[in-house]
């Protein structure tokens, strides 16, 4: 349990290096567990991060495998340019665009992508004048004029603060490199309805002691063990609880309940803090 508790401690720290210190409130967002680990801490880490919900999909082991199969195919061209906002060529900076976006649009069609299913964004690589790094800015296609301008200035800005908890609205902004993503976009995957019925009883396997710190005190709980191939949309489970399944384990810990959603989720509610002896 102490190797547990550290691990959990641990990938606490980096939530929330990637939310709290960006300005992003985990109590916002559900957590979602991935990969054969995932589900067995994510429920003490929601209790630790705040997160309101854990949601624990169809098959959490393969879900970057799944990923791939629906992920778009994207070819990504760079230009140097160097442009200061306070003197910009417009038109240089509109023409190194367009060849980019030529040669995007060339390698997905001869990769057989249809018009439809092409996409061509734009990107910048912005900084404030004298910075030694950059940033990248989603930025509008089209004519670059004031409108243009204006946008991208305050698209860099929100997006620096963010990064950096800082923005320098005085300071003349630069542009080393122009970016252009071609994207040939993938059918959605089909995800089945899951089969509605039943209690959950059919699903359960066995019941016996499961160690958990319980009120601050480590000790074994009587704990229900569910297959998860035989739940159904609408089952409720409550904890503690054990769901089984080929590529990994969900840990719902005491004082918690979760649901079974029409896509065969796992949603586990996780309570305030003080209200979960766990």
């Amino acid at each position: 349990m102490g190797a547990v508790q550290i691990l959990s401690h641990s990938m606490v720290q980096s939530i929330e290096e990637n939310s709290v210190r960006k300005g992003f409130d985990p109590r916002d967002f559900a957590l979602v567990a991935e990969g054969g680990a995932g589900p067995l801490f994510a429920a003490q880490i929601a209790l630790e991060a705040g997160t309101p919900w854990v949601v624990v999909p169809n098959y959490p082991g393969v879900t970057a495998a799944l990923g791939l199969l629906a992920t778009d195919m994207v070819y990504e061209y760079v230009s140097t340019v160097y442009q200061r906002f306070s003197t910009l060529d417009a038109a240089a900076l509109q023409s190194g665009f367009e060849e980019l976006e030529e040669q995007a649009r060339r390698q997905l069609e001869e990769d057989g992508l249809p018009a439809d299913r092409i996409l061509i964004q734009r990107v910048a690589d912005c900084r404030y004048l004298g910075q030694g790094y950059e940033l990248r800015v989603d930025v509008p296609s089209g004519a670059i004029d004031d409108k243009w301008l204006k946008k991208v200035r305050a698209d860099f800005d929100d997006i620096h603060e963010r990064e950096y908890s800082r923005r320098f609205e005085d300071s003349d902004m630069e542009i080393p490199n122009v970016r252009v993503r071609g994207i040939g976009l993938m059918p959605a995957l089909e995800v089945p309805e899951t089969e509605a019925g039943g209690s959950g009883e059919d699903a359960l396997r066995f019941e016996r002691d499961a160690w958990f710190r319980v009120g601050g005190e480590l000790k074994p709980v009587p704990t229900r063990f569910y297959d998860r191939a035989a739940l159904k949309a609408g089952n409720e489970l409550e904890g503690p609880a054990i769901v089984n399944q080929y590529d990994s384990t969900t840990v719902i810990p005491p004082g918690l309940t979760a649901k079974i959603d029409r896509f065969g989720n796992v949603v586990i509610a996780i309570a305030v803090r003080e209200e979960v002896p766990a």
